[in-house]
């Protein structure tokens, strides 16, 4: 089986401050050495952080919930939002999150924001509200 070299990349994963580094061929030419690799859409990185995985996943859901939010501006049913929401928005962001789970505060507030903007859709509350509106 032949390899791509473009594609292929060495991660290493230590927790040494030095890690001893070593040089592997492909077909004669030395193969590059990468800071985090992704992985049936798992993003690894030298020090197992889950801070540019969870980036990259709210930044595709966010996309996601914008582009369902323009499409269904004049739709204001609950159920179809949340139909939406379901199958399309929390799919993306609850995919294999049993293995990246995050523990860091900014990773939690970061998907919980995602979370707190969806239910304002789905619910169609309007996106600021005063603090006099929720007085009785």
């Amino acid at each position: 089986m032949d390899l791509n070299q473009s594609k292929c990349g060495i991660l290493r994963i230590t927790r040494n401050v030095q890690p001893v580094k070593s040089l592997y061929l492909l077909h004669g030419e030395t193969i590059k050495s990468v800071d985090h690799q992704k992985n049936l859409r798992v993003t690894n990185t030298t020090h197992l952080k889950w801070s540019k995985h969870v980036l990259e996943v709210t930044s595709k859901v966010n996309k996601m919930l914008g582009f369902v939010q323009r499409s269904t501006f004049d739709t204001k049913d609950f159920l179809v939002h949340k139909t939406l929401y379901s199958s399309l928005v929390k799919s993306n962001l609850s995919y294999c999150s049993h293995v990246w789970a995050p523990q860091s505060v900014a990773n939690l507030h970061s998907l919980e924001c995602v979370q707190r903007c969806a239910s304002r859709f789905i619910l169609s509350l309007p996106f600021r509200t005063d603090n006099r509106d929720l007085m009785i």
